[in-house]
């Protein structure tokens, strides 16, 4: 059992880097002293869930939830500087992730950092591109189109809400509902699990199977 165990474990922790930097700009260290400063003494837990991204800035119904308010109000700047579009509605299920590497990984990790491009990496990304494409696939039309924009997977170029609602004639606010409904379906097992299997990301499947898919009406986003 030993000698299948390899030597070195990475650990990723995710969390909101807009919200840290004011606070390092402050010199705040924690969680509890930026909640100290607020006065907010008993709200470790929620600024705690908004910093870690286990909790989406907005409502269901696309309004700031109350403590995205203080925060933005506390350090002097617009909600919107504190959190990314995609941070304003989507929470992750878990923010902390760890992989399992040998020393030999860990040198082609560095090859790839270097840019140097091997036949095992070209395969990885024609394999990943195709699961991609097929679980996109598997959307609406507008719902795959306003994601492969979003996210540049046709030309490298990551576009706004503000830049594709310009292409597409609609408002941004209905592209953000587009946009938040394609990604709550990429969430459901069918469709994750070819995703990380693709990714090698076999650890995340319980978290990502667990994600409950939000029922929507989609009569209000027919007119796209």
């Amino acid at each position: 059992m030993a000698d299948s165990v390899k030597d070195i474990r990475v650990e990723v922790k995710v969390r909101n880097n807009l919200i840290l930097a004011k606070m390092e700009e402050r010199g705040i260290n924690s969680v509890a002293e930026l909640c100290r400063l607020m006065r907010m003494y008993n709200k470790q837990g929620k600024v705690g869930e908004l910093i870690n991204m286990k909790r989406a800035a907005r409502n269901e119904g696309g309004e700031w939830i109350p403590m995205t308010l203080v925060l933005a109000e506390f350090f002097q700047c617009l909600p919107e500087d504190l959190f990314s579009e995609l941070q304003q509605e989507v929470a992750l299920e878990k923010n902390r992730s760890h992989a399992e590497l040998a020393f030999t990984e860990i040198s082609q990790l560095s090859a790839r950092n270097h840019g140097q491009v091997t036949p095992e990496i070209t395969l990885q990304a024609s394999q990943l591109r195709a699961t991609i494409t097929q679980a996109l696939s598997g959307l609406k039309p507008r719902e795959e189109r306003i994601l492969r924009m979003r996210f540049g997977f046709d030309d490298g170029v990551e576009k706004t809400l503000e830049e594709i609602s310009v292409q597409l004639g609609v408002s941004r606010d209905r592209i953000r509902q587009i946009e938040v409904l394609a990604l709550r379906k990429l969430k459901h097992p069918a469709r994750s699990r070819r995703i990380l299997a693709a990714t090698g990301s076999h650890r995340e499947s319980r978290s990502w199977g667990d994600t409950e898919v939000a029922d929507f009406d989609p009569d209000p986003l027919d007119a796209l």
